[in-house]
C-alpha cells in the first residue's frame, strides 16, 4: 500500500515543522506545508492530498473550518483538525464539518499517529464495498459477535464517539462501554486501534 500523502496546514513554523519531521518519522509522506489559506488551498488544488493536516486558527483572511467546508463540498478530501481550543461553540462549528479526527495542542507523537492511522483505516473503507458481514467479523473472534456489538463496531470503524454510538443505538454511555469491553475481549484487543487494525485486515481476505 502506497504512502498516505498528507498536506500540513499551520500557520506557526515551529509547529509545522515539528508535524513534519513526526510524519517523516512516522513514514508519511508530506505533500507540503501551507502557512496560509491562500498557500493551502493552491496546494490542495495541485498536489491532491490524501489527508489534510489542518489547524483551525489560522492567522489569514480564511479559518480551517472555511477550508474545511471548501475540502469537503469541492474536493472529498478528509482531514484533521488541530486546536488549541476545546471550548463548547469551536467544538459545534467542528462537529458540522465532519473532521476524521480532532486534535488537541499541546499533543503527542503517539496522539498524531493514532489519529492519522484511524483517518486511514476510514480512507480504506471507501476504496472496499461495504463492510465486512457479522459472520465473517466473527471468524476471527474468540466468540462470536453480537448484534449489537456488530452494529457498535460499524460505529467505532466510522469514528463515531462513545456518545455517538449512545445516542444512535438509543442506550447509555455505560452500556457503550460494556458492550466494547466485551468486543474487546472477542477480537483479543486492547483499544480502538487494534480493533480495527484486524477489521483492516479482514478487508483483503
Amino acid at each position: 500500500m502506497k504512502k498516505l500523502e498528507i498536506l500540513i496546514v499551520e500557520d506557526e513554523a515551529l509547529i509545522a515543522k515539528d508535524i513534519e519531521i513526526s510524519l517523516r518519522q512516522l513514514d508519511y509522506s508530506i505533500v507540503g506545508i501551507a502557512y496560509d489559506s491562500v498557500a493551502a488551498l493552491d496546494m490542495i488544488h495541485s498536489r491532491n492530498p490524501d489527508l489534510v493536516l489542518l489547524d483551525i486558527e489560522l492567522n489569514s483572511e480564511m479559518t480551517g473550518i472555511d477550508i474545511a467546508k471548501v475540502l469537503n463540498d469541492k474536493y472529498k478530501i478528509p482531514f484533521i483538525y488541530l486546536t488549541s481550543f476545546s471550548d463548547p461553540c469551536t467544538i459545534d462549528a467542528v462537529k458540522k464539518t465532519l473532521p476524521f479526527g480532532y486534535i488537541l495542542k499541546p499533543f503527542s507523537e503517539r496522539e498524531l499517529y493514532s489519529a492519522i492511522e484511524l483517518a486511514s483505516f476510514r480512507l480504506e473503507e471507501r476504496r472496499y464495498n461495504g463492510f465486512p458481514d457479522i459472520n465473517k467479523v466473527s471468524s476471527i473472534c474468540i466468540l462470536p459477535m453480537t448484534a449489537r456489538e456488530y452494529d457498535l463496531l460499524v460505529g467505532i470503524f466510522a469514528g463515531k464517539t462513545n456518545l455517538e454510538l449512545a445516542a444512535e443505538n438509543h442506550i447509555s454511555i455505560n452500556t457503550v462501554k460494556t458492550h466494547l469491553k466485551n468486543i474487546y475481549y472477542k477480537m483479543d484487543a486492547s483499544n480502538r486501534h487494534t480493533v480495527l487494525s484486524k477489521i483492516y485486515k479482514l478487508f483483503r481476505k
